[in-house]
């Protein structure tokens, strides 16, 4: 296996090279990449295995796959989402959103946590994000997250060289 990684303060996002072909069966399904405009907002859904209680005392991962329905923010929307939330929420929490990221947000108690980074965000036109970072444990502020289409240009460039 081998890290193809596109890294800066910015935005990351890397690609995993596989040794053997994967075993696709009704369980396993590949999901393509979205190489569309989506319009936003837009449902969505978010999966992952991270911690999944507020109770940060006990830290641990989901025994089981969790998912949410979620919706795409405008990054316009996200920025002022955010500032609220850096208000409200916690006071030193000011990430700045660029065109790289793309957010989603459904309510308190609702979100990403520990251990979803790099989990994927899927519409009904495919993958267009991947977890990155937020506030984390769905205390009120927009998950924020790899915005594919931003990076497709990277990952074909990648993945014909590789």
């Amino acid at each position: 296996m081998n890290l193809i990684l596109n890294f800066s303060f910015v935005c990351s996002i890397g690609l995993i090279r596989v040794a053997t072909d994967i075993a696709f069966n009704n369980l396993v399904q590949p999901v393509p990449l979205n190489r569309r405009n989506i319009f936003l907002p837009t449902p969505a859904v978010l999966s992952g295995f991270g911690h999944y209680l507020l109770d940060l005392e006990q830290i641990r991962a989901s025994p089981t796959l969790q998912y949410k329905n979620t919706t795409v923010l405008t990054n316009f929307d996200c920025i002022w989402r955010t500032a609220v939330a850096g208000v409200l929420v916690e006071e030193d929490y000011r990430p700045i959103i660029y065109p790289g990221h793309i957010c989603t947000l459904v309510k308190r108690g609702i979100g990403g946590c520990f251990g979803d980074s790099g989990s994927p965000l899927i519409t009904r036109n495919g993958v267009v994000g991947v977890v990155s970072f937020g506030l984390s444990c769905a205390r009120g502020a927009p998950d924020i997250l790899i915005r594919v289409s931003h990076y497709l240009p990277w990952i074909d460039r990648t993945m014909a060289g590789n």
